[in-house]
Formats: C-alpha cells, structure tokens, sequence
C-alpha cells in the first residue's frame, strides 16, 4: 500500500511538472485563470471581501484588489496567473499562486497546476478535503488504509466495489478467484457457490464439482473432497448403500466391503475387515486357526477344531502323549500328566495308588526323608523323623550317625554344602571338594579331579577349548562355544552359508544347512512330501506316506479325529471316520442298529429305529423300567432315573421328597439329614449347622484343637483367623502381630516388617512403629528426621499443611509462606498456588486477585499484570488486555491516535485530540 502511494504521488509530481512546462496544454481554459464577474470598482479590500466574485479566494495580486488587470485594462481577464502579466504585484500574498492567500495556505509550496483544498493543499479527488486529511483520496467509497488502487479514475467500473477498477483489479468479483481462472469474473458476491470455484451455483453446471453434471447427479451438493467408497457421485454420508452391495447401510456390519473380497464365514464383511473370519466364536488376533470349518468340533473352544488341533484339550499335553486327550480345562492335574485327578488313579505320580496314599497330593519330586509317604517340605512336621518337630530342629533332616564332612553341625544328606565350598550340593559334582583347591568352572570340582574343567559338556582330553567361558552358548555341544566356532550346529555346512545354523544334531541336512527329512537334496520347507521314503506305506495311494498323510484312508476326516483311519475306500463314514454302513451318522461299531431304513421314527436320534430301540430317549433307563420314556435328549435330570426333573418328585433321589428337600440337589449316594442336606459324618445334622462336620480319622489337625485343618477357621491357634493370616503355621504359643505373623517382641509390627524386632517391652514408641524412641530417627513417623524435626513429637495424623514436620497446631507459620500466622490472612495458602498480585493470598482466596481496588466480582479484567499502564482507567491493562486504551469507543487497530488523554478536546471527533 506504501509502494502505490509513493507511486500515485510521483505520477502527480510529473503531471505537475508537465503541465508547468506547457502551461496552455494543461486543463481547460479556466483552469488557472481569475473568472472575476464583476468590475473592479465593485471589489472591496481583501480583509473585508464578502467573496462576491466567482473566485474560491481573494485575488493574491494586491491585498486591496481582487481583480486581475491585463495589459488592455479588461477586468475580465482571460491571461492566465503567473503568465507574467504586467499588473502582479511583486508583494505576492499566495507564493504558490494556488488561490489560497498565505495567510489561510497550510501548503505555501504545492507546485503549479495542482488542485488543492481550502486549506490550500492538493485535494487528488477535488472533495475539498486535502489528501493529507483524506480518507479516501480518490473518492471512491474504500478507505486508503484498505484500498489497493487509491488513484481509481472517478466512474471506472469497479464490479466488486473494492477500490479498485475492473481494469487493475485481478479479481472483479471478489469471489477468491482470479479473473484468468475465473469462468464467471461476475459472479454477485454473497451468490451461492457450493464448490467454490468462482461460478455462481445458478450458472455453475456442475454445482459440486464432482464431475458429474446437476443434470445427472442425484447429489448435486456433495462436498468436494467427501468420501465416496462405491464412486456413484453420492458421499457416504447421503448415500443409503456406501459400498453397493445391496445391503442398506443401516443392516450392513460392513459397509465398505470391496466388491469381490475374500469372506469365509460368508457373514457379508470380507475376511480383512473381519475379526473372526471363520466365525467360531474366536478373535483372528488370538486364533491359530482362523479358518476353521462352520460346526466343527473344538473339544478346547481354543479356534482350531480338534482335527487340526494338536493338544486337544488344552492341557499342554499333546495329544500324542496324552492319555487323556478330553480333559477339561482348568480341571485339577496335580502331576501335571494330562490326566485331571478325578481320572487318575495316583494324583501325585509317586508310585503309589491314591486309594493306600496316605499324602494323595505330595507334589512331585518332594523329598520324604523318613519314607512316611509325606513330602518333608510341605507336609511332614517332622522330616528327619527324630521325634523333634521341624520348627524346633536345627538340622531337621539329619539322620542318627549321619556323615558331616565339613563338621557345620548338620549331616551331608541335610547340608545343602557338604564340603562348604559355596556350591549347592545339587549343582556340585564333588562334594568333598577340600577347600581353597583350584575349581575354574565352580562346579564344585577342583580342576584336579574334574573332567571337564570348563564344565561344557565335552571331556578335557576331547576339548579343543577347554577354557570356553561357563554359560557361553554351545549350540552343538562340542566344547567350543559359537562365537568361536564356524559350524555352531555341526552340521558340515559352515555358519557363513547355513540358512540354519541351529539344526538339531544329526539331522539330514540340504546344500543350505536347513533339515532335509528324506535326504533328497531338498529342504522342508520347500518339500510338500518331505519325509516320503521308498515303499513307505502309502493306504490310499495318494503319493504321500501315511507317516506324513493328514488323511490315511482318504475318507475326509483328519487322522487326529479319525478312530478309524484305515477305513476302504469309497466307504460311508461317520464323523469319527469308522464305517456307518446306513448313513445315518452313527458308526457301526456304536450303531446297535446299522441298518436302520431311512427315514424310521428315531426320539433320540442314536441311530437305531424306535421300534428298535429299548432306550428311546436314550437316557439310560430300559423303557420298559423307564416311567418316562419319552424324556426329551438334554433335559435336566439330576438324579439320572430317567424322568426329568420337572417330572420327578425326588430330583437328588436322596430318600427326602423335594417338598420337604432343603438341598434337592445333593450328588447321589452322600450322607443326608432330614432335611435333604449333606451330613458329611452322618452324624444327624447337616454340614452348615455342623462345626467340624468332616472330621476324619488321621485328617491333618496342626494345632491339635479337634478340627481338622481344612475344617479349622484358625489353623495354628495363634488368634487370628486363617482368612486374615498370612502365616497360617505359626508355631504354638508364638508372640504374633495382627496379620498372624511372628512379633518376637510383641510391639504389634511383625519381624518382617519389623526393623526393631528385639524392642524391650515398655520401651517408649510414640509413633507405635515397632522401634523405640531410641532407636527411631523418626519418633513421630511424619516423614521430617528427628535431626531435622523441630517437632518430633507430632501426634500422628494431626494436620501439618505445609508439611514441615510440625503439626499446624504448633506451626507459627501454617503455610510456610514467610508471612507469621497472626500477620496472615490465608495462612492455608497451597505452596506454589497462583497468587497474581503478591499478596499472600492465593487467587483462589482473594477477591481482588489483581490488587487494583476493583472487587473481581466486579472486575472486568482481574488478572491484569502489576504495574501494567491503564490509561483510561477502565481496569484493563493497556498492554495486554484493553482493545481501547484511550476509551475514546474507537478500537484501537482502528483508531489513529489510541493514546488520547480522557477529556483532551478533539474538535472533530475524529479520535485524536
């Protein structure tokens, strides 16, 4: 803006100095001439002209006539000012002869030919306003400050009315367009125009700009830019079918499905855009198979159907070593082989049957010292069987006339360090190793007498690195650890050309290092049949052998589901894959009626005709010793007699009918009072109104109270109860703190937690931590150390705001603000709260957070900066918050002078004083 009107100013400069060089060819005849209409005899002297004649101002040729004389007396003369008439004055009242006596000329110097104001200063738009006082020079309705053309010839077409002619503008419209790319330059402003593209929407073809004619688009108003996932002109957002599949989006899961997508499940949403693409009820993220059949069996509900699953039942077990392979999950293993106990004749795997087990659930491995059939460690009070209880033997485990090799006291069999080396007995292979003997691996061996004195594996006279550091990976165990050796997996192919330098030993191996099962020179991996051997056996001659065939017998069920994997071809199968002779779903072998004629009534659907069928509704009971013969497959019945709950009168069959039956779903054949309910001991009243209602013969009891431990609320007798105790073994008699624990010293902290576990009794203990008072460097527990406490007997608890150790109570300065509490009107200030005018007083608190006498309530601006100038005295900074410093109603950004005083006299109301 400053370049154009440096630019227009210059433009003026030359006219000026032009039509000075050639006076006559500038303007119209009267431009510079006096137009006096009336004789000189009729002018009055210039300090009283009432102006009568046509001129702007008194004539500055003589300051007692205005009227120009030519050389031939004419008082109208037609010679033009400063042409040299013989008449001017040299006493010349307007140096810049413009019309405006000096006296009234606040511009004494503007150059000939200019037109000027009353002020006698150029005056561009002849407004009679000057420009230095003009807005708007050129008079064309838009402000200098804003206006990009300020020398606009009057009448110029201007469409958009911004200052600028059609001829300089570069957008005529004003629509954000420019004219070059601007299909409609006229377009009226405020026209709609949906897509912006400078055209008017009434004369815009394509009003969205999408590419398709209004003519022939249904949504003519799309946004550009909008999602449109099927392409057919309309965005997702209006459109009822977004990826026109049919489906309406208000039905359809997926509605951006691609047309043409993978979808197994066929459930309408493509398998990329599916969390469970096989619909088994399993997330794709956790589902080893995610393709798995519709209704097949999964016994695990793992997502992989049990022909593909190699663990069936989720025992970690595979089903190649599991003799269980339908255990249920999270059903009790306490052996951790597969079976769950309920299906395991001995639970802990020890040798001896559960029925004779005297400790059924001795965890495995656990040692029994004195051969009672008890683990020593979580069963046995007395391991070494010696007569002492463990708790009070030092060497529990030691043997009458045991061998001490290091003479510590406890026998070798109970010293986890026989000969006190610093190896655990278990970990050391020479346990009478003498002492200070050079042992490079520390295993326990001194070299002397080791074989292998790096402890690798491979035999000192055999190992070529007989000093490969303990614990460095040996992968082919051949004493030379990997990163020294070139072939890690020993198997001829160097580290540098095996893609798989960790095969396992002995394995047939390709030219790449990688397992070669039938030694063909092919790895694997890129073998299909990798373990085909000739005249391998191959049942259904498919060119696989079966060692290496999912389906034998080529009956279409998987050989892991398959009873029956030798099946003759072209055979009918059931679903366990053994012959089912009629088709009808149930194999032969189980079929009592294996050539049942199609379509005969079936009520339980097991293959055999009901005329047939001495069991119709299969529910175990001979129809002819069955009431209910027609109990529908599934239906509830408890007690398994073959008529379903709803229709028995006894549903637990316990003897008590289901009227007088409190527990009508007592399991068979236990011992019930009159009531129905369970009666453990037989002893006439139920097991909830009975204390020790299964107390056995022998049963575990280790406080000796007459309750057995599964039965006693309180297992050690110590006062608290087993639910609240975390040491539910605690010897008899033993001090003990709330949680059942050990407290030596009976202070109430238990020896874990306990640093003083030996306080003397009585001993003073302010903060009741388990450490008298002489011994605590924090008598008070409030965090402050005693050396730094100027209160350390602060009652615990009590309130201490700033947190300095001294309860508030005894704080002369509660908030820890410098300010004593008796001189502090907020002495519960929180450190580091905001506080704007420093006062002591949070802002929070303060009804004058700024401090400038205006209540906040009232307070236009109550966070205004200390010190901040406020020139009109409305409150606000004028720095940082006021948009009218000087009050004056004009906004600052548009005031020209925004720092007026208050009542400084601005005679034209035009801001500025």
């Amino acid at each position: 803006m400053c370049l154009q009107n440096l630019l227009n100013a210059f433009r003026k400069i030359l006219i000026v100095i032009f039509c000075t060089s050639f006076l006559y060819g500038c303007g119209d005849s009267n431009t510079f001439k006096e137009q006096d209409s009336q004789p000189a005899a009729q002018e009055q002297p210039v300090s009283n002209d009432p102006e009568p004649d046509a001129d702007s101002a008194p004539d500055s040729d003589s300051p007692n006539n205005d009227l120009d004389t030519d050389s031939s007396g004419d008082d109208n003369s037609s010679v033009f000012l400063g042409s040299g008439n013989d008449n001017d004055n040299d006493d010349d009242n307007d140096d810049d002869n413009d019309g405006v006596s000096n006296n009234n000329d606040e511009c004494p110097n503007t150059l000939s030919g200019v037109e000027v104001a009353s002020d006698g200063c150029a005056d561009s738009d002849g407004d009679g306003s000057s420009d230095n006082k003009d807005d708007d020079d050129d008079n064309d309705g838009v402000n200098d400050d804003d206006d990009a053309c300020d020398n606009t010839v009057a009448g110029a077409t201007d469409f958009d009315g911004d200052g600028c002619d059609d001829a300089n503008d570069d957008d005529d419209d004003n629509d954000g367009v420019n004219d070059g790319d601007d299909d409609c330059d006229n377009t009226v402003t405020g026209a709609a125009d949906f897509d912006n593209d400078g055209c008017d929407d009434a004369n815009d073809d394509d009003d969205d700009n999408d590419g398709v004619n209004d003519d022939d688009d249904a949504c003519d108003n799309t946004v550009l830019g909008a999602t449109d996932f099927d392409k057919d002109g309309c965005d997702d957002a209006n459109d009822d079918d977004d990826d026109n599949d049919g489906v309406n989006d208000d039905d359809d899961a997926c509605d951006n499905t691609v047309l043409g997508a993978t979808d197994f499940d066929k459930d309408g949403c493509d398998d990329a855009n599916d969390d469970d693409d096989d619909n088994d009820g399993v997330n794709d993220g956790d589902d080893a198979c995610d393709n798995t059949e519709l209704g097949a069996t999964d016994f695990d509900n793992d997502g992989c159907d049990d022909a593909n699953d190699d663990d069936d039942d989720n025992d970690g077990v595979n089903d190649g070593n599991d003799a269980c392979d339908d255990t249920t999950l999270g059903a009790l293993d306490t052996d951790g082989d597969g079976c769950d106990d309920a299906n395991d004749d001995d639970d802990d795997n020890d040798g001896v049957n559960d029925e004779n087990d005297k400790c059924p659930n001795t965890p495995i491995n656990e040692p029994d010292l004195d051969q009672d059939g008890c683990g020593d460690e979580t069963q046995d009070d007395d391991s070494d069987g010696d007569g002492v209880d463990d708790s009070n033997d030092d060497c529990p485990n030691t043997p009458s006339g045991a061998t001490d090799f290091d003479n510590d006291g406890c026998d070798d069999a109970n010293d986890d360090d026989d000969d006190n080396d610093g190896v655990n007995d278990d970990d050391d292979d020479c346990d009478n190793t003498e002492i200070g003997a050079t042992d490079f691996d520390n295993d326990g061996c001194d070299d002397a007498n080791d074989d292998d004195d790096d402890n690798d594996g491979v035999n000192d006279d055999a190992d070529s690195c007989d000093d490969t550091v303990l614990g460095a990976t040996d992968f082919d165990s051949d004493g030379c650890d990997d990163a020294n050796d070139d072939d890690d997996d020993n198997d001829g192919v160097n580290d540098d050309d095996d893609a798989c330098d960790d095969t396992p030993l002995n394995t047939n191996v390709a030219d790449n290092g990688c397992t070669d099962t039938d030694d063909d020179g092919v790895d694997d991996d890129a073998d299909a049949c990798d373990d085909t051997v000739l005249g391998a056996t191959d049942f259904d001659n498919d060119g696989c052998d079966d060692a290496n065939d999912d389906d034998d017998d080529n009956d279409g069920v998987d050989d892991d589901a398959d009873t029956c994997d030798d099946t003759p071809l072209n055979t009918n199968v059931a679903d366990n894959g053994c012959t089912d002779t009629d088709d009808d779903g149930v194999d032969d072998d189980a079929d009592a009626c294996d050539d049942t004629v199609a379509g005969a009534a079936d009520f339980d659907n097991d293959g055999c005709d009901d005329a047939n069928d001495d069991d119709d509704d299969n529910d175990g009971v001979n129809d002819d010793e069955d009431a209910c013969d027609d109990t529908v497959t599934g239906a509830a019945d408890f007690d398994s007699d073959g008529c379903d709950d709803a229709n028995d009168d006894d549903d637990d069959n316990d003897g008590v009918n289901d009227d007088d039956d409190a527990c009508d779903d007592t399991p068979l054949n236990t011992n019930v009072a009159d009531n129905g309910c369970t009666d453990t001991d037989d002893d006439g009243v139920d097991d909830d109104a009975d204390a020790c209602d299964d107390t056995v013969l022998g049963a575990t009891d280790f406080d000796n109270d007459g309750c057995d431990d599964a039965n006693d609320d309180d297992d050690d007798n110590d006062g608290v109860d087993d639910d609240a105790d975390t040491c539910d073994d605690t010897p008899l008699n033993t001090n003990v703190a709330d949680n059942g624990c050990t407290d030596t010293d009976d202070d109430g902290v238990d020896d874990d937690a306990d640093a003083c576990d030996d306080t003397v009794a009585g001993a003073a203990d302010f903060d009741n931590d388990g450490c008298d008072d002489a011994n605590d460097d924090d008598d008070d527990n409030d965090g402050v150390n005693d050396d730094e406490d100027a209160c350390d007997d602060t009652v615990t608890g009590a309130a201490d705001f700033d947190g300095d150790g001294c309860d508030d109570a005894n704080d002369d300065d509660d908030d820890n603000d410098g300010v004593n509490d008796d001189d502090d009107d907020c002495d519960d200030t929180t450190l580091d709260a905001t506080d704007t005018d420093n006062d002591g007083c949070d802002d929070v608190n303060d009804d004058d957070d700024d401090n400038d006498g205006v209540n906040d309530d009232d307070d236009k601006c109550p966070n205004t900066p200390e010190n901040e100038p406020d020139l009109d005295q409305d409150g606000c900074g004028d720095d940082t918050q006021d948009d009218d410093t000087d009050g004056d109603g004009v906004d600052d950004s548009n005031d020209n002078c925004p720092d007026t005083p208050s009542g400084a006299t601005d005679f034209d109301n035009d801001g500025c004083d």
